[in-house]
């Protein structure tokens, strides 16, 4: 019984310690996002869209994040058919008043519906792209 007892909570311990050691602390999510952003502004995409979707799998629904992430896949070559999902979210929340480096801005700038009516165009989407 006591051998039982133990088993259940060692269990337990180590289930709480691979939770607490999976999730990322906001500071953590900040530097990955200024990773991002870093390689964004240097227009290196493959590497802004690695740094990019590790921060979309804790917010997937921020339209920020998905113009960020449709944009670099428009601009990967052969990716752009990709990059229609992430900017029909983005397109959904937008804002003149956009803050462009800034972690904190959920919504997306107005410019993303060109870009989705962009990517819709180059994958022959003539008529969602005129719309």
């Amino acid at each position: 019984m006591k051998y039982a007892m133990k088993t259940i909570i060692l269990s337990a311990f180590l289930v709480f310690i691979s939770i607490a050691t999976s999730t990322q602390t906001r500071s953590e999510l900040m530097e990955i996002f200024d990773e991002a952003e870093y390689f964004f502004n240097r227009e290196e995409y493959a590497d802004a869209l690695f740094y990019y979707t590790q921060l979309y799998k804790y917010d997937p629904n921020n339209a920020s994040l998905n113009y960020k992430i449709g944009t670099c896949l428009l601009k990967i070559k052969g990716k752009d058919a990709e990059s229609i999902p992430f900017f029909e979210k983005a397109v959904k929340n937008t804002t003149t008043k956009y803050k462009r480096r800034s972690f904190n801005e959920r919504r997306a700038p107005f410019h993303s519906l060109y870009y989705l009516g962009n990517a819709y165009r180059m994958n022959n989407e003539i008529e969602k792209a005129l719309a």
